[in-house]
């Protein structure tokens, strides 16, 4: 992973890896954190300051497809081929909840701009609101797109 200033074009720093081919890529709010998702599953997470890893993030048993971190930089949320979203708590590692789908594969994940909710999109359609601190299903919601 390489990080680039964009007004300069140069390359600021460089974040080696020994994960699986990597999926995705997210930056933390604050600058502090960058996470890549790999094909295996697995997510690294490096402290930009001294660029080392400082975490690997196990849990998914297929490509972690989609990453994004919290407004609030806490946490990470993430979608998998494995048909399941993760919740990851930033600072420890720990995966604070797994949300699985029998019948489709989730594809996308989103925070509120609280760090109170998290959006997950299924690829049948279904959208799901999850209440982060009740650690709680809030709302499913069909999409109407291309309908």
């Amino acid at each position: 992973i390489t990080l680039w200033d964009v007004a300069s074009h140069q390359s600021k720093r460089t974040f080696t890896s020994q994960l699986d081919a990597l999926l995705s890529v997210a930056y933390s709010p604050d600058g502090k954190f960058i996470a890549a998702a790999s094909g295996n599953g697995s997510i690294g997470i490096w402290d930009t300051v001294p660029g080392q890893m400082q975490i690997t993030l196990n849990g998914h048993t297929q490509s972690a497809v989609t990453i994004v971190f919290s407004p609030d930089r806490l946490w990470l949320a993430s979608a998998s081929l494995d048909h399941t979203g993760r919740l990851w708590n930033v600072l420890t590692g720990q995966g604070i909840i797994a949300l699985t789908s029998q019948t489709s594969i989730i594809q996308g994940v989103a925070f509120s701009a609280d760090s109170t909710l998290l959006a997950l999109a299924r690829s049948d359609g279904q959208i799901y609101l999850w209440d982060i601190a009740r650690k709680q299903n809030k709302a499913v919601r069909k999409s109407h797109i291309g309908a």
